[in-house]
């Protein structure tokens, strides 16, 4: 079965915990594909096969 592709906007607090669930493999049949957020620093903290966008 495909893997779902997820970008979360927003990561903060909640944003942040989601994105690093997905990461850790958690979430069967997910991958984060993109993180986006108003504040380009919190961004920094994911690996380079994130889509990263301000």
């Amino acid at each position: 079965m495909k893997k779902v592709r997820l970008g979360i906007i927003g990561v903060g607090g909640m944003g942040s915990y989601h994105a690093r669930e997905v990461l850790e493999g958690k979430v069967r049949r997910c991958e984060l594909a993109a993180v986006c957020d108003i504040v380009p620093d919190r961004m920094a903290a994911y690996p380079e096969s994130v889509r990263k966008f301000a």
